[in-house]
């Protein structure tokens, strides 16, 4: 399923309110883009890393859903926010606690990279400019070896499925509100879903992943095996990754002003 609540991606939320031929074709775009640029292993770990803020102002550090996420990131992005309203300069705050952090983190590269998502969201440079060319490498093969466990190509494939679930899962909605399956068909189609990939949803039973596999393979973007062997070995992982996703496009509700 699709990511909701806090998990669900702006992309997400975005294509929940589009008509059925709206969300085909920015779905079919989409898929271009990916096929042309498929996502590399080292990118997305490289973004990971470098995308994440350290401080929220909002005095939320004591929500359960905060402190989880706080706790996710770790020991590759620490996030900190006040349990209560803070009475104090937001920069004098904010000092105290990075140098708190740092006297706390004995591993070196990890200060590196604290000091550099620090001065990214206070806005002095790009985060991933700051560092020494070394110390990048191996906070990226860090990240790659210890978190983020995968190749470029099932994040390819994983990106192919995740682009379409939205759709058929919508799909499948307009099905199972259909009292007679006969009539189904012609009526769900008559909505502006396209007629195969309804046939995909109504004859793979009750998982989406299977009929969008299906789908992608008879529209010669993969083979059918390989993407939902692919999707197997992250589908595990699947929510942290959404929950991980969330951090570091945290809604506005959760952040200040980026200085």
């Amino acid at each position: 399923m699709a990511a909701n609540g806090i998990f669900e991606s702006e992309t997400d939320k975005r294509r929940k309110k589009m008509s059925p031929r709206e969300l085909y074709a920015d779905c079919e775009a989409a898929e271009k883009h990916i096929v042309k640029n498929p996502p590399k292993a080292e990118a997305v770990a490289s973004r990971l890393l470098f995308n994440g803020r350290i401080f929220v102002d909002e005095p939320i550090g004591g929500r359960p859903d905060f402190r989880e996420i706080a706790k996710y990131g770790e020991p590759f992005h620490i996030l900190v926010a006040p349990t209560k309203v803070l009475r104090q300069p937001r920069e004098s705050w904010r000092y105290k606690k990075i140098l708190q952090i740092l006297k706390q983190q004995p591993d070196m590269e990890l200060r590196w990279l604290l000091i550099a998502n620090w001065l990214g969201q206070e806005g002095v440079c790009e985060s991933s400019q700051f560092l020494p060319a070394q110390v990048k490498r191996n906070l990226i093969k860090r990240r790659l070896q210890q978190e983020l466990p995968l190749s470029s190509t099932d994040l390819y494939h994983r990106s192919l499925i995740r682009n379409w679930l939205i759709y058929f899962e919508r799909i499948r909605y307009e099905l199972n509100q259909k009292a007679s399956s006969r009539r189904a068909l012609r009526a769900v189609c008559a909505l502006g879903f396209r007629r195969i990939a309804v046939e995909h949803v109504q004859r793979e039973g009750s998982t989406e992943i299977s009929a969008i596999c299906h789908w992608l393979a008879g529209r010669s973007v993969g083979d059918e095996r390989k993407l939902r062997n692919s999707y197997s070995r992250l589908h595990s992982r699947s929510q942290k990754r959404a929950l991980e996703e969330w951090f570091y496009n945290m809604p506005a509700r959760y952040t200040s002003s980026k200085k």
